[in-house]
């Protein structure tokens, strides 16, 4: 399965659904992202058998986090999207570090650059957005998300849950 290690926004959703609508207003020029599928990837895992989803299962349970937040500081276009950048986070960048070191002992071959936490409004668009946000989540879990294709729409179904709780 093609699969990627993700946070789901439900605290900021709505408000993100809002933008894209004024977007859509906008331009209707665009692959605008399901509100379903609206998310942060941690980390992209790309295709994995059935014993390595059971070894990143395994990875997501052993983790120690309390939840923590997150800020939503603007919108900006990177290539041809137009994306919510989120905030420098600590604890957001400990999640990313503590997951790359683990997934990568497994022997996954990770894309080692740098993390640029975002949320992908619409792709494909010639749209151009740049404007100051401060819409704050809290993070209560991390999800391992399949992305697959159901009847020709693209959906990210969630594998498997960590719940961060507090020590």
């Amino acid at each position: 399965m093609r699969a990627f290690i993700g946070i789901d926004l439900p605290d900021c959703k709505p408000e993100l659904v809002k933008i894209q609508e004024r977007l859509k207003n906008q331009s209707s020029a665009g692959n605008f992202t399901l509100s379903s599928n609206l998310h942060l990837t941690v980390l992209f895992l790309g295709d994995i058998d059935s014993s390595m989803e059971k070894e990143v299962r395994s990875v997501l349970e052993k983790l120690s986090l309390p939840p923590f937040e997150i800020t939503i500081t603007g919108l900006t276009n990177l290539r041809d999207m137009i994306i919510a950048q989120i905030g420098p986070s600590g604890p957001l960048s400990e999640l990313y570090r503590l997951l790359f070191e683990n997934l990568s002992a497994l022997g996954l071959a990770l894309e080692n650059r740098p993390f640029f936490p975002h949320v992908t409004l619409v792709r494909k668009t010639g749209l151009k957005a740049e404007e100051s946000l401060g819409i704050s989540a809290k993070v209560r879990e991390i999800i391992l998300f399949a992305s697959e294709r159901i009847e020709g729409v693209l959906t990210y179904r969630p594998v498997h849950r960590k719940k961060l709780t507090e020590e």
